[in-house]
Formats: structure tokens, C-alpha cells, sequence
């Protein structure tokens, strides 16, 4: 991508990738570099022997974070706000305070003040408010994850000690859980308790007094292990042996999805039709939707939608509902213009009401848009890759692809209707749509 101003023209990021503005600070999705608008031209910021790897819009200003230290722009310059041995690969605003992370260890800037939290040789994935405290997950050179870190008036404690292995953490109303290897580790307050699980923990979801977790077999080979629910209150284990278990959740309704019909290969997850049952109680609770196979769960208007191969259903309750819909594959929704609209793997359904209009495609619907007055069906084929657009027209559609390209977006621009086209992976001309 590349902007074109005053006869100067600014490479800004490869393909379509979007570019934010931030008063006068171009930030290109994903680019090493970002751009100040000084007078009549651009800027490159920082200078070509340095990164930008990460931006934060702040309270009180534009931070870029580099390889050589940390930047906060006052008025048109930037001002240094690290040592240049800091390099800050990740920055993040949590109660007012700028906190930075990357391979030189944690600081924090408040009240004009930096202050280093970790020591330089821990390399920082991670900076987090959890259990109304920050919490710090790194790596120690040599020895993979670390213990997690706990800050206590900007003095880190390592919890469980500087022995544990923690990859991730999670956060429940009343405490944060610590996944330490095959055990997991739940604080509350300055309390700490340890479940051994045997199992690496990979998602976590409390649902009234069970914590619902999934969870990966340890070893190279392992695999995907069992769902445990875990007693809130006595922290006994109980496992169910679902093939492939995912926790989805929406709002404040949890769900598992699991593989009922597996085609197994060697060293891969197993892949088939995906049955769903409802978190809560003491087991999970099956839902019956007769041979269609969950493809995804939804919210939508306050209700929970389940996106099937062969049909769409609504959740009330304990019942299920289907949706009068063809029996297509549906894989999203969106309202929009008054209508809901379902995604299928040719075409796309409008709803209104108890009525059902569809419009057939060639390819995948991946979006629905509105341009000016006017409803849009983008398409797209498994791999991501732009299809054809489709313009809604009454009970029709009419399939827009300049030359045989690809549609990536449809846009308003300068009074017209245009077209932002893609041919595989490389962003193609803007075609301004007719009729």
C-alpha cells in the first residue's frame, strides 16, 4: 500500500492492510514503521536503523514502542521516554499507567516516573490486570516459562515461586488461576491453592460454582485431553471424556462443543460433525440438534444462535428451536438494515420476520455490507481469498468482478460506490462499481 501525496509517494504496508490516522500519525496495520505528517510531506518514524513493534493511543498521548526504547510524542516531536538498552516489544495502559514489556524485562511509567518492575533478564510475553492486581508472565533465559509475577506496589513476587512454569492465567469473579505445567494454581487474595490436574489446562470458564476447563494431554505426542470441571468450593476434579472439547461463550451462557462422529488421523486433532452441550451443573447437558453439526455459536439480540451444517437454531432456555431456514451450511450472522442476515457456503439468507429470502452465490459468504443505500454480499474461498460481490437487488443479486478479480471491501468514496479488489494475496485497482 502506498500513499500518494504531493507528487511523493510513501510505501506504507504491504496489500490492503488498514492504516490509522492518529492526528497526523499514520499507523500501517502490522508495519515496521509509522509515519508523522510534518508541513506538506511525511515522515518516517523511527529512522531506518530501528523497529517500530508496537503503538499504544494513551491518555496522555501517541506511545511507539522499538527495539531502542520507548517514544511518546509531544507537540510535533517524540520524545525519548526510555533508556535505548530497553527495548519494548509490547506497551499497554492499565489504570492510567503506561506499562511496557519486551526482552529487557517490565517497567512502568506513573507520575512522570520510570520504574523497572523485573529484572532485565526475564523476557516479558506478557503484562495484564487480573484479580485487580498486574500480573507479569515472561520467560528466564534458559529454563522457557517462568514463574508468574505479581505486582504489589510496583515490587514483582513470584507466584507460585521462582521454581513454576507458567504459560498463561486466567480470570474468574473471584480469583485468578495459574496454569504451572500439569497443575493449576488459583489465588485469592493473598491466598493460594494447587489442583493437580495431570493435564495441561487450555481454557478456563467458571459457570456458577464449577470451573470448566480444556485441556491438552502433556508429551510431544499428547494431543487433546478430556474436559474437567472443577468444584468450586472443595476444588475436586471430575473429567468427561469428550473427543475434541471447545468452550464457547456467550454472555453469560457457556457451551461445549465436541467432535460425536471422529475421522481420526495420526498426529492431528480428530475432525468430524461437532455436537454441543450447555456448561452448568455438576455434567454437561447434551443438546439435540438431530444430525446437523454445530459449525458456530453466536450472539444475537440477546439470544443464542447455533450456526449448524444443515440449519440454524435458537437456544430458549432448556429448548431449541429451528429457525425456518433452507437446510444450508451456515457459518455467520449480521443485522443489518432491519434483516438479519445468515452466512452460508452458497449463499446468503435474509430474514424478516418468519420470512426467508436467499441469495445464491458462488462462493462463501464472509460479510454483508451497506454502501450507500445499497446491500453488499462479499464472498470468499476457504483459504481467504477474495470472491466475487454480490449486489442485493430485490429478491436478485447482481455479481460484480472487475477483469475476474477478487472484491476485498465495497467503499464510499468521493460521492461513488467503488470496489477494492484483490487477485490472490496482492491488493488489485479500485473500480468504481457502475449502475
Amino acid at each position: 500500500m502506498h500513499l500518494v501525496e504531493n507528487g511523493r509517494a510513501y510505501f506504507l504496508a504491504e496489500g490492503g492492510a488498514p492504516v490509522n490516522d492518529h492526528d497526523g500519525v499514520l499507523v500501517p496495520a502490522g508495519a515496521r514503521q509509522v509515519y508523522v505528517r510534518v508541513a506538506t510531506y511525511l515522515r518516517p518514524f523511527p529512522p531506518d536503523d530501528n523497529v517500530a513493534s508496537c503503538v499504544l493511543a494513551a491518555s496522555d498521548g501517541l506511545w511507539i514502542g522499538t527495539r531502542a526504547g520507548a517514544f511518546r510524542r509531544q507537540g510535533d516531536r517524540f520524545e525519548r521516554m526510555t533508556p535505548p538498552s530497553v527495548s519494548v516489544q509490547g506497551l499497554a495502559e492499565l489504570d492510567g499507567t503506561i506499562w511496557m514489556r519486551g526482552k529487557t524485562g517490565a517497567y512502568a511509567y506513573a507520575g512522570s516516573k520510570l520504574m523497572r518492575i523485573t529484572d532485565p533478564f526475564l523476557s516479558v510475553s506478557s503484562v495484564q490486570k487480573a484479580g485487580c492486581r498486574v500480573w507479569i508472565l515472561g520467560e528466564t533465559e534458559g529454563a522457557g516459562a517462568g514463574p508468574a509475577w505479581r505486582v504489589d506496589r510496583w515490587l514483582a513476587s513470584a507466584v507460585p515461586d521462582r521454581e513454576a512454569r507458567v504459560s498463561r492465567l486466567f480470570e474468574t469473579p473471584d480469583a485468578v488461576w495459574l496454569v504451572d505445567r500439569t497443575r493449576l494454581h488459583r489465588a485469592r487474595g493473598e491466598a493460594l491453592d494447587a489442583v493437580e490436574t495431570e493435564l495441561e489446562v487450555s481454557a478456563l470458564r467458571q459457570v456458577g460454582g464449577s470451573i470448566w476447563c480444556t485441556t491438552k494431554r502433556p508429551g510431544l505426542l499428547g494431543g487433546v485431553g478430556p474436559l474437567l470441571r472443577i468444584d468450586a468450593s472443595t476444588l475436586e476434579l471430575q473429567a468427561f471424556e469428550l473427543i475434541a472439547p471447545v468452550i464457547v461463550s456467550v454472555g453469560e451462557a457457556a457451551f461445549v462443543t465436541h467432535v460425536v462422529d471422529p475421522q481420526w488421523k495420526l498426529f492431528e486433532t480428530p475432525m468430524g460433525r461437532r455436537g454441543i452441550a450447555r456448561l452448568g451443573g455438576r455434567a454437561p447437558q447434551p443438546i439435540e440438534l438431530g444430525d446437523a453439526g454445530v459449525q458456530r455459536v453466536v450472539g444475537h439480540r440477546g439470544t443464542v444462535w447455533l450456526l449448524a451444517s444443515t440449519g440454524a437454531f435458537v437456544v430458549k432456555g432448556n429448548q431449541v428451536e429451528e429457525i425456518g431456514v433452507p437446510a444450508l451450511s451456515y457459518t455467520g450472522l449480521v443485522w443489518l438494515g432491519g434483516s438479519t442476515w445468515l452466512y452460508a457456503t452458497t449463499a446468503a439468507v435474509r430474514l424478516r420476520g418468519a420470512e426467508a429470502t436467499v441469495f445464491e452465490t458462488a462462493q462463501p459468504v464472509r460479510d454483508v455490507v451497506r454502501v450507500r443505500g445499497s446491500t453488499w454480499l462479499l464472498t470468499g474461498d476457504e483459504t481467504g481469498g477474495a470472491g466475487p460481490a454480490y449486489r442485493v437487488r430485490g429478491p436478485k443479486v447482481i455479481e460484480h468482478s472487475p477483469d475476474g478479480a477478487g472484491v476485498a471491501t465495497v467503499v464510499d468514496f468521493d460521492g461513488g460506490t467503488w470496489l477494492l479488489t484483490r487477485r490472490g494475496n496482492r491488493a488489485g485497482l479500485m473500480v468504481r462499481a457502475a449502475g
